[in-house]
């Protein structure tokens, strides 16, 4: 039971798209009192252009979370790097001083007729320092931290998901709103991937050829005097076994999950309870790691 209570715990860390990750925060003993933000399947809708494709980038900030791009030639894209470039898909609150990501990540989905759909979905996920590395792109290419290209009939009847992973040390520290801009070419990164995602071959001017919903799971922290900081509450004990076993659980799953959010669930839940066993055997003496297996099924554990 403990070692289940510690898995929810990893996988509300981790999995964006659990239910457990709506008002989670990063247990590492930042002694801020802070709120929670989070932005739980909000949608976008991809637009083709007349040639029947398009692109996005979407980023780990809580107001430039966006940016569509200029054009797209032959897997070529450029994007806006001039005024506001950036968009919000929802708003943040008001009076914001401070933040940082827990989790993030999204979803893609296809609502076309199954007799209509062609094209392909491509996704590619980067890890930049600063914004100008983005401003000319090929989705064709595989120059990146990772690369999928998915048949859009393949998202008509089952989802692919995407985890954004964090990078370097920075991830976890929390960031001033102020120096959050609006433009690309400015932009400077909070320590997470950015995640591409492009259409090509689809029909001509689809008003949503493709959907991306997004999920986003923020701390954060309010202006000195803002009437909102009666809503902050103090920060979860520090867990040094949930901080290291999530690093686990991020470091053994991919950054592209196939079907429902249940298996997705499942998948974090599994690998969580997995290395928690094991560092719990090691702890004590018992058999080393990997001598016996466990998965999480249906809800329980099995061997």
């Amino acid at each position: 039971m403990a070692s289940m209570m510690l898995a929810h715990k990893v996988c509300s860390v981790t999995n964006p798209f659990c239910p457990q990750a709506h008002g989670a925060k990063w247990p590492d003993g930042q002694f801020t009192r802070s709120a929670t933000f989070d932005i739980d399947g909000a949608s976008q809708s991809m637009v083709t252009t007349v040639n029947g494709d398009h692109s996005y980038l979407f980023f780990p900030n809580i107001k430039a979370q966006y940016v569509a791009a200029n054009t797209v030639s032959a897997g070529s894209i450029t994007f806006a790097g001039g005024s506001d470039a950036f968009a919000t898909i929802v708003a943040p609150p008001s009076g914001i001083a401070r933040y940082r990501l827990t989790s993030w990540g999204i979803r893609l989905s296809c609502n076309t007729s199954p007799m209509s759909v062609s094209g392909v979905c491509r996704v590619r996920l980067y890890s930049p320092l600063r914004g100008a590395a983005l401003a000319a792109l090929s989705n064709i290419s595989t120059n990146c931290d990772e690369s999928l290209d998915i048949p859009l009939s393949r998202l008509v009847n089952k989802d692919y998901y995407v985890l954004s992973k964090p990078i370097g040390t920075g991830a976890r520290e929390f960031r001033d709103l102020a120096y959050e801009t609006s433009l690309l070419s400015t932009w400077s990164n909070p320590g997470w991937q950015v995640i591409g995602v492009g259409i090509a071959g689809a029909p001509g001017s689809s008003s949503e050829a493709m959907v991306v919903t997004v999920y986003y799971h923020w701390e954060v922290v309010f202006d000195d005097g803002q009437s909102a900081s009666v809503f902050t509450t103090a920060p979860p004990p520090p867990n040094p076994v949930v901080v290291g076993t999530a690093a686990g659980v991020l470091s053994g799953i991919g950054n592209f999950i196939e079907g429902a959010a249940e298996k997705v669930d499942g998948l974090f839940k599994s690998k969580a309870v997995k290395l928690l066993a094991s560092a719990v055997a090691t702890q004590f003496g018992g058999p080393a790691a990997g001598s016996n297996t466990y998965m999480l099924m249906d809800g329980k554990m099995v061997d």
